[in-house]
């Protein structure tokens, strides 16, 4: 039962992250500017799942054009979003891989805006530029993209596993 519990939750929460990227990817089209969602929120738009309350997304991850980064980060602080925590003063977020944190009180789920997919020691091999060459169009949204098959594999493969130390365990 507390299983059932936590997935209808996740269901309810995921179908607001949907409303959620509708907005997001609006925002950002009305500026001219296609994100590539990543991740989690990628797989959910692209259907992956055969249901969407079978993952539980922590934030909505996506990639612009390095251009734009800047950008759309402010963009969504004037659609209201704010960072929780300060930017500290040694960061210098025109050289970060994703702008700071935001979120939103009206949504469930906080952003990262991306100006590269991975850390900079794995750009060489894997990047915006390799990523355009095969992003895919969503049925679920138009005027947004989601990693091609070969590309979510490596993108989580980096992530999960030299990024974040899974190889370590």
């Amino acid at each position: 039962e507390h299983l059932k519990d936590i997935y209808e939750l996740n269901v309810a929460r995921n179908k607001q992250i949907l409303i959620q990227l509708q907005h997001i990817t609006e925002v950002l089209n009305s500026n001219n500017i296609y994100p590539v969602f990543l991740k989690g929120s990628g797989n959910l738009l692209d259907g992956v799942y055969s249901d969407i309350g079978e993952r539980i997304l922590g934030d909505i991850d996506f990639l612009v054009p390095e251009e734009d980064y800047l950008i759309a980060g402010r963009l969504f602080e004037k659609e209201g979003y704010s960072s929780k925590v300060p930017v500290l003063p040694h960061i210098d977020i025109t050289k970060s891989k994703h702008y700071p944190r935001l979120s939103h009180p009206d949504f469930v789920a906080s952003i990262e805006v991306h100006r590269n997919p991975v850390n900079k020691e794995y750009l060489s091999r894997y990047n915006s530029v390799i990523i355009d060459q095969e992003k895919k169009t969503v049925q679920l949204l138009q005027g947004c993209f989601v990693l091609s098959e070969n590309h979510k594999i490596i993108h989580n493969f980096i992530h999960s596993q030299l990024s974040n130390d899974g190889h370590v365990y």
